[in-house]
């Protein structure tokens, strides 16, 4: 039994690498995670990456890896085997270093967040899920390396806004936990205050550098409305995240990861009893976490501190899809997981109400919570394959097949262009949001300000193509009308519509009538 324990981890490590690298031949990336790529190329200082970065809001980490990829590497593809190889390395600390049982092991790493969130789907995400995994496997030995402990917990701070929020808690918690172990701490070998100090400074730095890249520039589109007034309905929805996020069980359709409005499609949200039920759930969900975690000082501060972090950010400044709402229960499983590194607490309440339930029982609904997360997993993964989840790639190929890089190309939205552009390798493109050249969408004021309509973007594609002496191909993500089809003497070359997740990233491509055959 020992033997097979001993391989546990690697086992698991490579079936998580086999089934997440499977993902590479069905999962074509959509703009979110195009748009990184993007950035990343078409920045070419750290100057001018700061200033793109304003209007996404993320710290730049990922962004400096992909612009390291890209020495190497041409095509976003590279993104996709760089993320999996971020949370393959996530998934063997964790099921090496983890107190889990191996089915709780198990079912994490095939999770709907582990496997299909933060993996499949090709974002900054991982880089939070590896750095939190490393600080706990560091955790039991934290006095002794505060150092690395520090070092840590700045690269968590480059990764994105969420992130940042439970390590300003972890960081505040550390101080706390510093002070009331203060007399113990000056005795352990190799202490020095040198490295406390050093330590510290070093996540100070990381937090202001973070902060820099996270502040929004002053003519970013999208600033939260004013939170003076409270909005009940808001409130319930921001609530009901923690049931969401635990219970995330999709219905097996293109709705289930981007209908509703971007937040998917749930099983359970079809029933109205669990409709009116659910923030009553949620709040069970809380309050069996709240009792499970009570008698570790620590723990229990991060997860609460996290959770209302989190929480009052999704009310105050953005509500967020459900890759952002995942690290509501992200931050259960490192809660968890340091919980069995502290002494429990010496306040004789919270032991005796924490005694009323029994600890085997708690673990019990954690395991039913990951089991759940595993067949969301599947279900995920199974409608990604069946469904097309973006047509930017397929649109990209009928483009380089048919060699029309090097036209002119004129597209309707620009959000929408960006998969195109990325798995195309085309440096460029114009937009009618901002009446500009682009390759990724910048989320300025300019944006929403000065946009062109149908008709205006297609006697302006004339224009530039006039100018610029080049064929002309105009993509959309919804048919021309007939009328402005006729009128500019445009045909439809190229139309890639049906079962798609991404509703917004189906394409029809034009070019001139009269042009050349094509592929």
């Amino acid at each position: 039994m020992k033997t097979i324990n001993k391989f546990i981890p690697l086992i698991i490590t490579l079936l998580f690498f086999a089934v997440s690298f499977s993902s590479l031949f069905y999962h074509e990336m959509w703009r979110d995670e195009v748009q990184s790529w993007l950035i990343a190329r078409d920045s070419s200082s750290i100057i001018e990456l700061y200033n793109n970065l304003r209007y996404d809001g993320h710290p730049a980490l990922w962004y400096i890896c992909l612009k390291f990829l890209m020495i190497f590497f041409k095509s976003p593809v590279a993104m996709q085997v760089f993320h999996i190889l971020i949370s393959t390395t996530s998934v063997f600390l964790f099921v090496r270093f983890s107190p889990f049982n191996n089915l709780q092991k198990f079912l994490f790493s095939f999770g709907y967040f582990m496997l299909y969130e933060y993996t499949v789907i090709a974002r900054l995400y991982a880089f939070s899920i590896l750095f939190i995994i490393m600080f706990c496997v560091i955790y039991p030995k934290r006095y002794n390396n505060f150092l690395l402990t520090s070092l840590i917990i700045f690269f968590a701070l480059q990764t994105n806004v969420f992130t940042v929020i439970i390590f300003i808690v972890t960081s505040a918690s550390l101080l706390i936990d510093y002070i009331v172990n203060y007399k113990k701490i000056i005795k352990i070998k190799g202490y020095k205050l040198w490295k406390i100090i050093a330590g510290t400074a070093l996540i100070i730095i990381g937090f202001i550098i973070s902060i820099l890249f996270i502040k929004s520039a002053p003519d970013e589109s999208y600033l939260p409305d004013s939170f003076l007034k409270i909005n009940f309905k808001l409130l319930a929805h921001v609530i009901n995240i923690i049931s969401r996020v635990y219970l995330p069980i999709p219905d097996f359709n293109t709705e289930f990861w981007y209908g509703s409005g971007g937040l998917g499609s749930f099983f359970l949200e079809n029933f109205a009893v669990y409709r009116t039920l659910q923030t009553v759930v949620s709040l069970l969900i809380l309050f069996w976490a709240i009792i499970f975690l009570s008698k570790k000082w620590m723990s229990l501060l991060i997860f609460t501190g996290s959770i209302a972090g989190l929480l009052i950010f999704y009310y105050i400044i953005f509500y967020g899809f459900f890759r952002h709402q995942g690290f509501v229960f992200i931050v259960l499983i490192y809660a968890l997981w340091i919980y069995h590194y502290q002494d429990d607490v010496k306040i004789r309440w919270v032991l005796k109400l924490n005694n009323m339930f029994n600890f085997k029982l708690m673990m019990n609904i954690f395991t039913v919570i990951l089991f759940i997360h595993f067949i969301s997993a599947g279900i995920s993964c199974a409608a990604d394959m069946r469904y097309t989840f973006s047509y930017g790639k397929k649109a990209a190929k009928f483009i380089k097949d048919n060699r029309m890089q090097d036209y002119l190309i004129v597209g309707r939205d620009d959000f929408a262009l960006t998969p195109v552009l990325g798995y195309a390798n085309i440096s460029r493109a114009y937009f009618p949001q901002g009446k500009r050249f682009g390759s990724f969408v910048k989320w300025d004021t300019q944006r929403e300000t000065e946009v062109l309509n149908d008709e205006e973007m297609l006697i302006k594609a004339f224009e530039l193509k006039t100018k610029l002496n080049k064929s002309l191909l105009i993509i959309v993500n919804k048919p021309l009308d007939e009328k402005l089809e006729e009128k500019f003497s445009l045909r439809l070359v190229g139309l890639f519509y049906e079962n798609v997740i991404i509703k917004e990233e189906m394409y029809g491509l034009y070019i001139e009538r009269g042009g050349i055959a094509l592929k």
